[in-house]
C-alpha cells in the first residue's frame, strides 16, 4: 500500500507500522471530514 502525500497524517503512521486497518479508518475518516468542512465553507461563502 503506498501514500500520498496529501494523505492524513495518522493513516501515514499506520501504514509505517503496517496497521492497514488502521490505515483505512483514518483515510476514511479524513476524506469525510474533508466533506464536511467543504459543505461548511459553501455555507460561509452564501451572501446574506
Amino acid at each position: 500500500m503506498s501514500t500520498t502525500q496529501g494523505e492524513a497524517p495518522f493513516a501515514r503512521q499506520a501504514i509505517a507500522v503496517g496497521d492497514t486497518a488502521a490505515a483505512r479508518y483514518f483515510r476514511h475518516n479524513a476524506a469525510d471530514e474533508a466533506k464536511h468542512a467543504a459543505t461548511f465553507q459553501q455555507a460561509l461563502n452564501q451572501p446574506q
